[in-house]
């Protein structure tokens, strides 16, 4: 049945229905684990979204695609996916989505294998982390590179990156501990600015 809505939707120029019922039928072959059936789903997918015009959809589709081919460990067309969904981010000015797929490419290069790729990939989101002041995302990509050195033998690196990692950490414990003092502080301020406003 929905492969019949499919075909109407996108022969009557729906591609946005015709997209989304592609993508009902790939999560039907993923749910039963049928992974290969589903990929042609999600291209299809693909096909009719950036016919709608709709990139958001369409990142989101290879974001779909790039999982899809990862549970099939095919790991060189899942980062193929997710460079795709890395343009695609860069043309509608997404910082969220460009720093997402960069992250997802980083973790399936590992998975790959591909440490000189990924330290590439982490060192591009260490710009981006130390320019958006995203302080989670830059102690990521500290122990990211260390893991990606360390599997290159290069133990140097691998433990420089680590140690900043922990130099960050332990900042950060130190920023908490200074903003829970101040909070009390405050606290005891009003507290006592209420006990003499009372004895007044």
């Amino acid at each position: 049945q929905l492969e019949k809505e499919v075909k109407a939707a996108a022969k009557s120029k729906n591609y946005t229905t015709a997209a989304q019922k592609s993508i009902q039928l790939a999560e039907l072959q993923i749910n039963a684990k049928a992974y290969s059936k589903a990929i042609p789903y999600f291209e299809q997918a693909i096909k009719y979204y950036k016919s709608a015009g709709d990139i958001k959809a369409t990142y989101e589709s290879y974001k779909l695609l790039a999982s899809t081919y990862k549970s099939q460990k095919n790991y060189s067309k899942s980062i193929s996916s997710l460079q795709e969904c890395y343009q695609l981010a860069l043309t509608f000015h997404e910082p969220t989505l460009s720093i997402e797929s960069l992250e997802l490419t980083g973790q399936v290069q590992m998975l790959a294998r591909q440490f000189k790729e990924a330290i590439t990939t982490w060192d591009k989101l260490l710009v981006l982390a130390i320019e958006s002041k995203n302080d989670a995302l830059h102690q990521q990509s500290y122990q990211q590179l260390a893991a990606c050195y360390d599997a290159l033998g290069n133990k140097t690196k691998g433990n420089a990156y680590r140690e900043l990692s922990n130099q960050m950490a332990e900042t950060q414990k130190a920023d908490l501990k200074e903003k829970e003092r101040i909070a009390n502080l405050t606290k005891d301020v009003a507290k006592a600015k209420k006990e003499i406003a009372a004895a007044n």
